[in-house]
């Protein structure tokens, strides 16, 4: 799931016909880089979804983060301005996660995206659970109100 950032301060700033535009942009720049087989769509306001069949959660991540560079580098200019375009992403998978429906899923990404925000944006994270994520780059990420892990039981 990825969200456009600050896309209030688009719409606000600059009218809410250049905050469609950067919509189709992103969008058009969604669908380069999915496969044929992967589901993308708008899912609310100014939030994407893809689901990305036969993946797992470094896969999708890795794709998250090829898109937000994507988006990052794109030079979108409206009404003869130069308007920097940024996402935040983030990225559950099934079976790694466990989840009782493709809503479960959704929700942890959602979690993810969050989270990303929370980091400061412009950034992809995996959901690892346990509020415990993982970014484009590597670095471990412990969300708010992350839970401490319980140790293993030593039998002897």
């Amino acid at each position: 799931m990825c969200d456009l950032d600050h896309f209030k301060q688009i719409n606000d700033e600059y009218g809410h016909s250049v905050g469609d535009q950067a919509l189709v942009r992103v969008a058009k720049l969604i669908e380069l880089h999915r496969r044929d087989r992967d589901l993308c769509g708008r899912y609310g306001g100014e939030e994407f979804v893809l689901v990305l069949e036969d993946s797992d959660g470094q896969t999708a991540l890795t794709v998250a983060e090829r898109l937000r560079h994507a988006v990052e580098t794109f030079v979108f200019i409206a009404d003869d301005r130069r308007i920097a375009l940024r996402i935040s992403a983030g990225v559950a998978a099934f079976p790694e996660l466990y989840a009782d429906s493709g809503d479960e899923v959704l929700d942890l990404a959602d979690e993810a995206l969050y989270e990303a925000k929370r980091q400061g944006r412009n950034l992809a994270l995996l959901n690892l659970g346990l509020k415990c994520y993982r970014s484009g780059e590597g670095d471990l990420i412990e969300g708010e109100g992350s839970e401490e892990r319980p140790e293993i039981p030593r039998l002897f």
